[in-house]
């Protein structure tokens, strides 16, 4: 009898063990998120807000959506659908000699389509813990949209400007995730995004540049992104 107690009581231990281990491996598990905060835009033209006073300008709204699997407990996968509005602007600095005193900032909406390969790094720390730090770097699309002037009109630059876009973009971010035994978790995303130089509406080609001073060089158009979550394992 004593020994059967024994017994009972050492492979009680040794699940509870095994589990403890176990508590936030989610394995062949889906989940899905939802998240939102804000966001920076620095794209073409971005002086006519920082050289102006105007850099809180730049800092919008977006929220997404996202449903994930994890494939081993260090890899996961996830597909996101952001919505968000952006903030850009046409070029002053050509201009400012006859129009000194008008700024022609403008607004645009997007839909924005991603696919992520996240790496927990708790696994490879050898780390049982309820908070898990995880980088990801992901391929996208998005669509941009619902163009509108903010400010003047610009003379010539508004006609120019593509009104619908559909550039490809990339992304690298950090997650700092906690979760609860109940498979609910709460987080930090924090990414920077990069698209195609169209994603604004605006793509300057080399003669643009050797215009004159305005167009930033750079060939990308870029967005900063801090969002707060909660996901469910399940």
């Amino acid at each position: 009898m004593r020994k059967s107690a024994t017994l009972m009581v050492a492979l009680f231990l040794g699940a509870v063990s095994v589990f403890a281990q176990d508590r936030f491996d989610y394995s062949g598990r889906w989940n899905a998120a939802v998240m939102g905060g804000p966001m920076f835009s620095i794209s073409e033209n971005v002086h006519s807000y920082t050289g102006q006073g105007n850099t809180a300008d730049l800092f919008t709204a977006q929220g997404s959506i996202a449903v994930g699997y994890d494939i081993s407990p260090a890899f996961g996968v996830r597909v996101t659908a952001g919505f968000g509005k952006n903030v850009s602007a046409e070029n002053y600095k050509q201009t400012v000699l006859e129009y000194p005193t008008q700024r022609f900032p403008y607004t645009f909406w997007s839909v924005n389509l991603f696919a992520d390969a996240i790496l927990n790094v708790n696994e490879w720390a050898e780390v049982d813990s309820p908070f898990s730090p995880k980088f990801y770097a992901g391929v996208g699309v998005a669509e941009t949209f619902g163009f509108k002037e903010t400010g003047d009109h610009h003379p010539w630059q508004w006609e120019k400007i593509n009104k619908t876009n559909t550039p490809i973009g990339f992304r690298f971010g950090f997650i700092g995730e906690y979760d609860f035994t109940s498979g609910i978790g709460i987080f930090v995303d924090i990414a920077g995004e990069a698209y195609m130089d169209n994603y604004n509406g605006i793509h300057p080609e080399t003669e643009a540049h050797e215009k004159g001073e305005g167009y930033a060089g750079f060939p990308l158009d870029l967005r900063a992104l801090a969002s707060f979550g909660v996901i469910y394992h399940f």
